[in-house]
This record gives structure tokens, C-alpha cells and sequence, in this order.
């Protein structure tokens, strides 16, 4: 024991590009605790080099009691993952279990998804019914847990993964990294036990030293409030007297099924011999709600199964991946966005109706192909046009262009073009009349199923005023028709446009202010690792701050860097250093911005005065919008400031330097 705490005292952290066994080569840090440090490794003894999950025992506190305690946990979340993780898949599967130069360690498999802690920060209020399939999952996996006598005692959102490649729960850390703590007075200080707490899921009993399978249902029951109400359990109000969560006063202020109501209340009872007394007790409750006819049915979302790390579904490298076009749904290079979640219940809804806004290569086309898929995936009959197929011709003549319309659709329904010409009555009706009485003759009557019509690059139509105004009003009538109108009951729409091009529209006749509007966010720094890492790079941390602050998180200026290293076209500081310039990766991308400015003098003024400060500069609001527009700046307020680096360097140099 005395070699064990020498050990455990004098040694190190892992850096990255550590290796242990000879085969665990360290990615970087991911997680730390009370009892230890958490790392991503490559197993490089397999073919397929996964990425798994090293846990290192370290403790914070490392006087010789805590030591002690610390290494017993460390045991028993071995065990426990060696007992559990083989016979439940929605529980981690332990790996292995060594010691190497007096330091442990356990090694087990990488979850690929996002905790429910990213989730809901990002959904805010979980719709009523997705919160009830969260609740049945997480109990479902708890169940198990209980029925081997065994009590997690740490529930909450960062323990809960979604898994990428089926969307199930997954339930992790068992015990490692938890916070030791000292009780008793100054005069028993080895008298020592193990307080694990996270606040607000936390119950008295646990809080007391005294946790129970019930303990784990409390927790799970303040989740699933989280989720409902987008408030942390510390938010929310607590009975004066009973000092208990008073979720029944906050159910007042939305509409929520008594029963679930019911359930939840008996969940987070302050008294745990009032609660369920388990998560499989719990369970059968769920289930029989869930049973009854007027429940609301599951809406599954994307899956990703089959994709592996390094290699898309035919084998093919990263470099063999066009960063410059759309990423397919199976690709391994694809990285999550939790909006798809709200986009695939938006589409699956009756009269659904996703808008999707950005600049140029922003990963807009890539996420209608996901949603699409989705749509193909539940059965539906799918549509996906791009209007920048159109005829020029056809983008300044409205009867041009709905003709050419219905004409692509009836070619997917093998709906004659003779038909369509016969049907189409220039005298009497006018262009939208004409369409409109296409889809009611020939389209809809053929669907006994949802129909999801995508359309991409909507904005070509944009510079022809009225092509525009009138098509936008067709598709806003069809938004209306189909939540009113039996016939068009099936229909769903799906729209990408650029905000590159600037556009006017009365709201009360145009799709702009209905369905969900859905603007693509730039990656964070865990998806850029994430997404270095599918390319086979193993980027050190500056280096990722360096890609950070060049790219600003913009997906294709990302995808484009990683794509060039992970290819070895040159090393990193060298891309970096030639990105903002006309020889970079990145030439045809910036020229293209600078015509967009120079053929509009008042936003190359206007980005000059953002370009040369280092600080949010205030600019007149039209130009402020147009600017973020293109993608150029971010709205912080009534201020801007530039994107990225990149675009700093670049527009300096070519609008302020004399030619």
C-alpha cells in the first residue's frame, strides 16, 4: 500500500501523445474529478485504430486516507463496468484494467454523441412527449442497473450520452471520478466516506450518507423537469413547509398530460419511502402511460449506424472527400448539430415546415440531406429539387418557372409532361392558380403518405423580385392549405436559402416568419477536435486555438484546413500562414466575398471600419445585417465584430492597401 500511495502521489498527468500499454496512444483530456483525470486515446493493437476512453486515477485530495478510498472506487467502477457493460449495451464495455509505472488505469469504450447536458442547453423546453421517451430510455437502462443491486448515485445530464449511431441512452461513469470529502470533527479525520453529489439531483437521504435505488429515480425525475421547463433543479421553486421541488405549481404554466405529472411529482418526493422505490417500479408506471391511446407517438431521429471512424461507407479515406461539397448523411466527416432533433420533429409534425438560413458553405445542403434521409427513413414519399437547376430564362419569367416546377415534380411521380401541358390554362388562370391546381389534380391525390418536398438554393430566384415574391406566397398558401385542408393534410416543406442575397418581403404572404427557422451555428472546439480526429489528426492544443481563431468555427473553413492536413499538402503553420492571402486554401472563397463588396461600395466602407478595430464597432443596421449576411461579421448587440481571423487579414489587406 505504502509503493501504492508513493505511486499515486509522485506521478503524472497523461499529455497527449502518451502511450500506455504500448497501444493507448493519448488524444487529449476530456474530463477530470475528485479521484482522477479522463482522456480519448487511439487503440492502435486493432485494425480499425478506435478511439476509446482512458480513465487515470489521480486524486485531487492525495493524503493517504484519501488515497486509500479513491483506489477502492477506482476498483469498483472496474468491476462494475466488467459486470454491467458486457450484458447491457447502453452501459460502457470495460476494455481493460492495468497498472503502468505505478499509476491505474481503466480503459473503455468511447461513447460517440452528446451528453444530455449539451441537449437540453441547446433545446431549451423539451417538447411533453420527447420527454416522456427520455424518461422511459433512462429508466429502461436504470432498471438493469437496479435489478444487479447496484446504484449509479450520480445522475444527471453529463452522465447521460446519446449515442450517435442509434440514439439510445447511454449511461457512464460508475464511480472513478467522484469527489471525496472529509466528515466528523478535527479529531477523526481518517473517518472518511464518500460524498457524491451534483446539485439539485442530489436527494437528503444521499446527501446524509444514505443513498438508495430510489436516490437514482429522484435525480432522474429532477432531469426530465430540467428538460420540461429549460430550468436547472436549483431553479426551480420549493415548497416553503415541505421543502420539496414544487414542479405541480410550475405545470400551471404549460399544458402537461396529469399523468406524466403525476409521475414525476411521486419521483422527486423529499421523502424517499414516498418515491418509487426503484427505477424497474418507475419503469411499469412510464409504460402504462405511455400504453394509453392518446399519447403521443415516438418520433426517432437520424441515425448514423454504420459510420466508422477514418472511413466513409465505401471505404474511402478523408482525402478522397470533396470538403467543398456537400457532406453525405453516412459520412464519417459528418459532425452532429443538435437542431436536427427539432428539424426531424418539425418535419414529422402535420404541415411541417423547416427553414434553413446561411451563407455560402455553411453546411446548409448537408443538413436538408440529412433531414431528407430521416424523412426516407420513416417512410415518407421525398422531393429534393435545387432551383439552381432552373433555366436563366425561367428565374425572370414566373409562368417559365412554375412550369419548369410542376414539370420536375410530375417527372418524379411519372406524371406525364403531355398532362401538365393540357392542365395548364394560361388564359384563365393565372401562373400560381396553374401550379396550384397541379398539385391538386396530379400530386396530392397520389399521396397516402407524408410528402416531403425539399427545395435547395431557393435563393436563385431572389434577384427577380416578382419570380420571388410570387413563388415564396405559393409555398406560404401551401404552409396554410396544409394544416386546414385534407387534401393537402401530407404535405411537408423543406427550404435552403442563402442569406448572401438580400431580400424584402411582406411577412404576412411570404414563408419567412412561419415553420422553423433554423440558422446553422459555427463548430465548437470539441467538434473541431471531433472532427480532426475522423481525419486521423491528432492536433495538440494550441494548434486547435490556432485553427479556432483562423476559422472562427466556420464548418467549410474547418472542413477545408483539416481536409489539406489530414492529406499532408503542407503542415499546419504553413496553411495558416498562407490562408488569409489569394494562394491559400482558401483564394476562391475570399475573392468571391471581395466582388460580393467591391460590387457594393457602402459594405466595403463598412467592413473596413469593422476590419480595423479590435473592438465591437457600431454600424448603421441595415449594412450590420447585410454584413452578417454574407457571413462576414457577428451581431454582438447593436455592434459588430468580425467573424474570424481570416476575414480580418484578408479584407485589411485588399480593400486598405494601396494596389
Amino acid at each position: 500500500m505504502n509503493n501504492l500511495i508513493q505511486g499515486l502521489q509522485n506521478g503524472h498527468i497523461l499529455q497527449p501523445g502518451d502511450t500506455l500499454k504500448g497501444r493507448y496512444e493519448v488524444i487529449r483530456q476530456i474530463g477530470g474529478g475528485g479521484f482522477g483525470q479522463t482522456f480519448l486515446a487511439i487503440d492502435h493493437d486493432l485494425p480499425s485504430q478506435p478511439i476509446v476512453v482512458v480513465k487515470q486515477l489521480k486524486p485531487k485530495q492525495n493524503n493517504p486516507a484519501n488515497l486509500e478510498i479513491a483506489r477502492r472506487l477506482f476498483d469498483r467502477e472496474a468491476c462494475i463496468l466488467d459486470q454491467l457493460g458486457q450484458a447491457h449495451d447502453q452501459i460502457p464495455e470495460l476494455l481493460a484494467y492495468f497498472e503502468q509505472n505505478g499509476e491505474f488505469y481503466l480503459v473503455q469504450d468511447y461513447i460517440e454523441g452528446q451528453t444530455l447536458e449539451q441537449e437540453l442547453q441547446a433545446e431549451q423546453k423539451m417538447p411533453q412527449y420527447r420527454a416522456t421517451e427520455l424518461l422511459h430510455d433512462i429508466l429502461q437502462v436504470l432498471a438493469f442497473v437496479h435489478d444487479q443491486g447496484v446504484i449509479h448515485r450520480d445522475i444527471k445530464p453529463a452522465n447521460l450520452i446519446r449515442r450517435r449511431a442509434d440514439q439510445k441512452i447511454v449511461l457512464i461513469d460508475f464511480g472513478a471520478v467522484k469527489e471525496v470529502r472529509q466528515q466528523g470533527d478535527d479529531n477523526n479525520k481518517n473517518d472518511l466516506t464518500v460524498s457524491i453529489e451534483s446539485r439539485g439531483y442530489t436527494p437528503p437521504e444521499q446527501l446524509e450518507g444514505h443513498p438508495n435505488p430510489s436516490s437514482d429515480v429522484y435525480a432522474v425525475g429532477m432531469l426530465i423537469i430540467q428538460a420540461l421547463t429549460g430550468l436547472a433543479p436549483t431553479q426551480l421553486p420549493r415548497d416553503p413547509i415541505m421543502r420539496e421541488c414544487s414542479f405541480s405549481s410550475l405545470s400551471q404554466d404549460f399544458s402537461i398530460n396529469f399523468g406524466l405529472l403525476e409521475i414525476l411529482n411521486k419521483m422527486i418526493r423529499r421523502n424517499d419511502y414516498q418515491r418509487y422505490q426503484n427505477a424497474r417500479e418507475a419503469l411499469e408506471a412510464v409504460q402504462r402511460l405511455m400504453n394509453e391511446s392518446s399519447y403521443p407517438t415516438r418520433v426517432s431521429c437520424p441515425s448514423d449506424t454504420g459510420r466508422e471512424l477514418r472511413t466513409t461507407s465505401t471505404g474511402e479515406s478523408p482525402c478522397k472527400a470533396d470538403p467543398c461539397e456537400p457532406t453525405p448523411s453516412d459520412s464519417p466527416l459528418y459532425i452532429d448539430q443538435p437542431i436536427e432533433i427539432a428539424c426531424c420533429q418539425e418535419i414529422s409534425r402535420q404541415a411541417g415546415f423547416v427553414r434553413i438560413k446561411g451563407p455560402l458553405d455553411t453546411g446548409k445542403t448537408t443538413l436538408m440531406g440529412r433531414i431528407i434521409h430521416y424523412a426516407e427513413r420513416q417512410g415518407y414519399q421525398v422531393i429534393a429539387l435545387s432551383l439552381s437547376l432552373f433555366d436563366d430564362s425561367a428565374h425572370t419569367d414566373l409562368n417559365q418557372f412554375l412550369r419548369q416546377f410542376c414539370f420536375c415534380l410530375g417527372d418524379e411521380f411519372e406524371i406525364a409532361s403531355e398532362s401538365i401541358d393540357e392542365s395548364w390554362n394560361e388564359k384563365r388562370f393565372s401562373p400560381l392558380i396553374n401550379c396550384k391546381r397541379f398539385f391538386e389534380k396530379f400530386l396530392l391525390p397520389t399521396c397516402d403518405r407524408p410528402l416531403v418536398l425539399g427545395l435547395d438554393d431557393v435563393d436563385e430566384i431572389f434577384p427577380n423580385h416578382r419570380v420571388a415574391k410570387e413563388f415564396l406566397k405559393f409555398l406560404r398558401t401551401c404552409h396554410e392549405d396544409a394544416k386546414t385542408k385534407k387534401l393537402w393534410s401530407h404535405l411537408r416543406l423543406i427550404m435552403a436559402y442563402s442569406t448572401d442575397v438580400y431580400i424584402v418581403m411582406d411577412t404576412t404572404s411570404s414563408p419567412f416568419n412561419v415553420g422553423l427557422e433554423v440558422a446553422l451555428p459555427e463548430f465548437t472546439t470539441a467538434q473541431v477536435i471531433q472532427l480532426a480526429a475522423r481525419h486521423g489528426l491528432l492536433l495538440a492544443t494550441d494548434q486547435i486555438t490556432q485553427v479556432m481563431d483562423m476559422t472562427g468555427g466556420h464548418p467549410y473553413l474547418v472542413r477545408v484546413l483539416l481536409h489539406h492536413l489530414a492529406c499532408r499538402k503542407a503542415p499546419l503553420t504553413d496553411l495558416l500562414k498562407h490562408a488569409p492571402t489569394e494562394s491559400g486554401i482558401y483564394g476562391d472563397h475570399l475573392r468571391r466575398h471581395l466582388h460580393n463588396l467591391k460590387e457594393h461600395p457602402e459594405l466595403s466602407t463598412a467592413i473596413q471600419a469593422v476590419m480595423t478595430q479590435t473592438e465591437p464597432v457600431r454600424l448603421d443596421p441595415e449594412l450590420a445585417f447585410k454584413l452578417n449576411g454574407l457571413g462576414l461579421i457577428h451581431l454582438q448587440g447593436n455592434e459588430v465584430v468580425s467573424r474570424c481571423e481570416l476575414y480580418r487579414q484578408y479584407f485589411l489587406d485588399r480593400l486598405l492597401k494601396p494596389t
